[in-house]
């Protein structure tokens, strides 16, 4: 007791010291906003406090929150503070969870708070109805356009698929727009028909869809419907095309050769 009594007397200068200067003292916990409420607790870190799960913060005050019929609580301060179960949806009018309505031929979204049709059906109203599928066509289970598309040779034509006429040396193509068809290797497209491409002398097939349909060969240049030899000058050599001529270095071109630079 007298070691204590001569701690507490040696602190007392200080203390009053303390008090007189306006220091605070420590005091019990308290949040932002003043005491801890009931079903609440303190944060860690600084001021303030978060209500206990299943309750919500209003007006100060951490009331316990209501769960409508068919719902769970979500453990969460912030939002409703519940969710409606799989299979109902809350409405906007009392905020009570109710049963979702799935019509014939659809089925519960993956959310569970709407449904969507089945394949083969399309929404209409609050109800599905069969898609009408035309001939030479088959669904294509994309609920977002017309749910069918055309069978390969066919394109589509308002509600309907039509046949796509391939010529003579022609091909069907993967897709339907344009033409629709290529022609075979050593043909080219004109108007309806695939003719043959009239490859000249020192040239060779080419795989350009537009064009005369070849190429000359390298060291010639297409002129007049044919290929002609292409002229190189002293100091010169084919350019990377093979269809062109440039200045060896030093020299520069001038005019129609190869001069040395200045």
């Amino acid at each position: 007791m007298t070691m204590i009594a001569r701690s507490v007397g040696r602190l007392a200068p200080f203390l009053v010291v303390l008090i007189l200067s306006g220091v605070p003292l420590p005091a019990a916990a308290q949040g932002g906003d003043g005491d801890v409420p009931a079903n609440a607790t303190a944060s860690r870190y600084g001021t303030g406090w978060t209500c206990d799960p299943g309750y919500r913060d209003i007006d100060g005050v951490c009331s316990a929150v209501r769960v409508p019929p068919n719902a769970y609580g979500t453990g969460r301060s912030y939002g409703s503070g519940w969710e409606c179960l799989r299979g109902f949806a809350a409405t906007h009018e009392n905020g009570d969870c109710v049963a979702v309505t799935v019509p014939d031929n659809a089925y519960l979204n993956e959310r569970g708070r709407s449904w969507e049709c089945e394949r083969g059906f399309a929404r209409e109203g609050d109800g599905c109805v069969a898609v009408a599928v035309p001939d030479n066509a088959h669904l294509s289970g994309n609920a977002y356009d017309r749910d069918w598309r055309c069978n390969r040779g066919f394109r589509e034509e308002g509600a309907s698929c039509a046949r796509i006429t391939v010529p003579e040396n022609g091909y069907l193509t993967d897709t339907t727009y344009g033409l629709g068809w290529l022609c075979e290797r050593g043909y080219r497209a004109t108007q309806d028909a695939c003719v043959p491409v009239e490859v000249p002398d020192n040239a060779y097939l080419d795989a350009a869809e537009r064009g005369p349909g070849w190429t000359c060969e390298r060291g010639y240049v297409e002129r007049e419907h044919g290929c002609a030899l292409i002229d190189i000058p002293d100091n010169a050599h084919l350019d990377y095309s093979g269809h062109r001529w440039t200045c060896d270095e030093p020299y520069r071109r001038r005019g129609g050769g190869c001069a040395p630079s200045d």
